[in-house]
């Protein structure tokens, strides 16, 4: 399998809260093109591996899904998330005024 551009934060991502910080910069600073690529890394982490043994969920379906180079649809992504302990939420963005 090809190494993924965020294969290197594996080993830093225990803790749901660690996976919220790092998707939240991925999207931040990369864009949100490189979100699968960075839940395919989150779903190889410890994180998701501790909450597929507490839910009894496998997180084997969520790998295949989310591999180096596909394009998940939001609900696959919603679900990676939500598999995390995690939400997806949208937000204004600070720079725009409401009306």
């Amino acid at each position: 399998m090809k190494n993924s551009t965020y294969d290197h934060m594996l080993k830093y991502l225990d803790k749901p809260k660690d996976v919220a910080e790092f998707l939240d910069e991925v999207i931040y600073c990369d864009g949100p093109a490189y979100v699968p690529a960075a839940l395919h890394v989150v779903s190889r982490s410890k994180a998701l591996k501790r909450l597929a043994k507490r839910t009894g969920k496998k997180p084997s379906k969520l790998k295949k899904a989310l591999r180096v180079g596909k394009n998940p649809s939001l609900t696959k992504v919603c679900n990676a998330l939500e598999a995390c302990g995690l939400t997806l939420s949208i937000t204004l963005d600070p720079g725009t005024k409401a009306k």
